[in-house]
């Protein structure tokens, strides 16, 4: 079984967001009416217009991608894995009133200097969304019914204290939710959009 990998990478925020534009069977699908990044989940705000991206047609599977700026709202320095500028994310989609798992993000399988994230600081991103079609031998594969919905991202590997910055340091380190450094999911929830196919 092929897996398509498309780990995201941070980046130099832009001045404007950079919106998808692709050319599929001459058509131009671009992001819709968003003018910025997506940021970060505020519980306190309900807003119906959120930003809207379209799916690329790709050979093997839809594809996107989505701007998202993280933005560190603890007290603290918070510490994300870092792979040569990348680290991992997942996609959650919300399924009646409920958000499930949809899809993850790959990463590399290497360590580098864990990027800092200061009280209050932000760090950007590019996070890639690919979902091979259900009738090939491609993966990943999404994990619900369809592919068109609300979406949220949720930032993986963020820690309250600096992780492992090689291999060769990592006995006693523990990993994911069950570290207790890891930051609370809460924290690492990006504001809700929504991915369309274009027909």
């Amino acid at each position: 079984m092929r897996r398509v990998q498309q780990p995201l990478r941070g980046r130099r925020p832009p001045a404007v967001m950079r919106c998808l534009a692709v050319a599929v069977a001459g058509m131009t699908l671009a992001c819709g009416e968003s003018t910025g990044p997506i940021g970060m989940m505020d519980p306190s705000r309900s807003d119906p217009d959120v930003p809207r991206f379209e799916l690329q047609r790709g050979a093997l599977g839809w594809e996107a991608t989505i701007p998202f700026v993280f933005t560190n709202a603890t007290d603290a320095a918070v510490f994300l894995d870092n792979c040569n500028g990348w680290t991992g994310a997942s996609f959650e989609q919300l399924v009646g009133d409920e958000w499930v798992f949809a899809l993850g993000v790959g990463r590399p399988d290497c360590l580098g200097q864990p990027i800092e994230v200061r009280p209050g600081g932000t760090w950007e991103t590019d996070v890639p969304f690919f979902a091979a079609y259900p009738d090939n031998e491609v993966e990943p594969k999404l994990s619900v019914a369809q592919v068109e919905g609300r979406y949220r991202i949720v930032l993986e590997g963020v820690y309250t204290r600096r992780p492992p910055a090689s291999f060769e340091e990592t006995p006693g380190w523990v990993y994911g939710p069950a570290s207790p450094y890891y930051v609370p999911k809460d924290r690492r929830i990006s504001a809700t959009f929504e991915l369309v196919v274009r027909n």
